[in-house]
């Protein structure tokens, strides 16, 4: 103990008051201290060498000279540190050691055979109440990872807590007559029971079923599988398992050509979440995102948009149509062209698009060819303005998609997700090179920011590494918006900047490392200074030269004419695959032999319950089961 230190450790008794000279247990920053201490004396060793927690250490090896040199470097650092061990606690140059628990080896980690055995005593032991069964859950609750589907395995022990917690809650609020309830007031600052806590005192109903779960969850325990090392270098797969019992995890990864298990996860559905059963694959999304969000670390948090990619990738087209409604339904930007990192090339998910459809109404003056009203528009047929929005080096003040969202939204939605988003990184793995598209529909009012319906393209990442998708833009686009960064661009870059300029493409230049800048006399070149200015005014400007950019250039695109240009340029799209033209000219056939006969005679037909026979049956049901009115006159 530090002299300073010294006086804070005293205690009194009847010869007086002494203190600590080395640190007691039972002081509140003793852990910490001690382990603090650990690290800095093998500082430089840990991980690689050796794994300290507390007065364990873990020395690990590759081979018996290495390990040898490993045992020697622990050994110096802690004679330098003047540091003591006791001999008969020290095991050496074993192939499975005890540490914290576990039983680790080479093949990886699993429960301490000498911790089943209280386990085993539990098959003896009825919980007869509240508590007992409260400890027994959290007993088993610490060997849930080593449980696959242990939520759902113990749905029974844990709806006999739930059942008992309505029963007190019924009997709660039916007070008897003429007897007030009570209620209780808390104090500010104090804790709060939970309302629904059940007594410990409580009597349960153990009955043969919650019997043959506990005994069945204790045969899990007692064969428990050994559980691998993650490889940090490899990827990992992951498995997920949703249904009305439940949400499952396991955590793969394929190791010298095995499937070895990292680790299980499983929890009960909430009351709210039950109801999910009634949406499609809603179930199987809340498993997802469980899985990645809420059991990874926090302090390595993950993209959202990388969760969104992973799946979009791993889905089959139907999944991907569903995803692609609701994120339309709810004006979220939808993914336009998909990069690959795997195989490194560029997806059109065009199949998909097709049916998203849009609904607008437009300020200017109604014509045969323009009307005013635009209900349920087919976006792939619609050709509409195309505004691109990239992005040449990093900036550390200005963010390319926060300001296309103030451009196409006033209330700041974030129709694309930037890095100021709610559990946002800095950085995404599966984003970059992916272009998202969303379209601005006018509602006819004056505070409209556009006069129709335009469409945002927004290519994810620098441009200057991804320049099959920088082609694409700049044959479908309206208008190019590119943001140049504060910090010197290489030539690469520099060469792209100089052909947007020269290109006959209106374009829209914002210098992230200006505040001011002189402005070009050709109106469809447009140079604008981004630093150090107020966001609302540089948005409005930003909106302006937008509008007199699309006014100069009258071009329009609609999702066919994309199509085009990405077969062109040989982007793997869907539909030009074989499989995808059999079941168009089949869906063709179908249909042309549904327009040949009638759609009533059809139903008599196909479905006899559609038809007459339906009508007959609602008409014989209302006369005998519907009350029926009385005649005039009668009562």
């Amino acid at each position: 103990m530090d002299d300073e230190s010294r006086p804070l450790t005293a205690f009194i008794t009847p010869w007086g008051l002494f203190e600590w000279t080395r640190i007691p247990f039972g002081l509140s920053s003793s852990p910490a201290e001690f382990q603090r201490a650990m690290e800095e004396c093998l500082e430089g060793l840990r991980d690689d060498v050796c794994l300290p927690y507390l007065d364990d250490n873990l020395v690990h090896s590759h081979s018996f000279d290495e390990h040898l040199n490993h045992i020697r470097l622990v050994l110096l650092s802690y004679q330098k540190y003047g540091i003591k061990l006791t001999a008969k606690k020290c095991e050496m140059l074993k192939r499975s050691v005890r540490f914290l628990g576990r039983i680790v080896s080479e093949q990886g980690y699993t429960m301490d055979p000498a911790d089943i055995e209280p386990v085993l005593a539990l098959k003896e032991r009825r919980p007869t109440n509240v508590e007992e069964l409260r400890r027994l859950l959290g007993f088993l609750s610490y060997y849930r990872p080593y449980i696959q589907n242990f939520s759902r395995c113990a749905k029974a022990l844990y709806s006999l807590l739930c059942q008992l917690s309505e029963v007190s809650l019924k009997t709660q609020e039916v007070a008897p007559k003429g007897v007030k309830r009570r209620v209780q007031h808390v104090k500010k600052g104090t804790t709060k029971k939970r309302h629904n806590q059940l007594p410990s005192s409580t009597h349960i109903c153990w009955t043969e079923e919650h019997q043959q779960v506990l005994e069945e969850l204790i045969d899990c325990l007692t064969n428990p599988p050994v559980l691998g090392y993650p490889d940090l270098t490899q990827p990992f797969i992951l498995h997920c398992e949703a249904s009305q019992e439940g949400l499952g995890v396991v955590l793969y990864q394929r190791q010298s050509g095995n499937m070895v298990v990292i680790g299980y996860g499983s929890r009960t559905l909430s009351p709210t979440e039950k109801n999910y059963h009634l949406h499609s694959r809603k179930l199987e999304f809340l498993a997802l995102k469980w899985a990645v969000c809420a059991q990874s670390c926090t302090e390595t948090q993950i993209h959202p948009m990388d969760v969104h990619m992973a799946v979009f990738h791993c889905a089959n087209d139907f999944l991907r149509q569903y995803i692609v409604k609701k994120l339309s339904t709810c004006q979220f930007a939808i993914s336009f062209l998909v990069h690959d990192p795997c195989p490194e090339e560029v997806e059109c998910p065009f199949w998909i698009l097709q049916y998203i459809s849009k609904s607008w109404q437009s300020n200017t003056n109604s014509t045969a060819d323009s009307p005013r009203k635009y209900k349920s528009r087919k976006m792939s047929c619609t050709p509409v303005p195309v505004v691109s929005f990239i992005r040449l080096g990093e900036s550390n003040y200005n963010f390319k998609s926060q300001i296309l969202n103030g451009v196409i939204s006033k209330q700041r939605h974030s129709v694309f997700l930037h890095r100021h988003c709610r559990r946002s990184t800095k950085d995404s793995l599966l984003m970059n090179g992916v272009v998202e598209i969303a379209w601005y529909c006018p509602g006819g009012k004056e505070d409209d920011i556009f006069d129709g319906c335009v469409a945002f393209l927004n290519l994810h990442g620098d441009a200057g590494k991804h320049q099959k998708q920088l082609e694409f833009l700049q044959a479908v686009s309206t208008v190019n918006v590119l943001l140049l960064s504060e910090h010197p661009l290489d030539e690469a870059e520099k060469a792209i900047s100089q052909k947007l300029s020269k290109s006959p493409v209106p374009l829209i230049c914002m210098f992230s490392g200006k505040e001011l800048i002189q402005q070009s006399k050709n109106p469809t070149k447009v140079r604008l200074a981004a630093k150090n200015r107020n966001h609302a005014e540089f948005t409005e400007e930003l909106i302006l030269s937008i509008r007199q950019c699309i006014g100069e250039n009258k071009q329009t695109t609609s999702i066919d004419m994309c199509r085009q240009v990405a077969i062109q340029q040989q982007f793997k799209v869907n539909e030009i695959h074989k499989t995808y033209q059999e079941g168009y000219e089949q869906a063709q056939t179908l249909i042309s032999l549904l327009k040949e006969e009638n759609s009533f005679t059809l139903k008599e037909k196909l479905s006899p319950l559609q038809g007459d026979l339906w009508h007959e049956w609602c008409r014989k049901n209302k006369e005998q089961y519907r009350l029926q009115c009385k005649e005039k006159g009668k009562r």
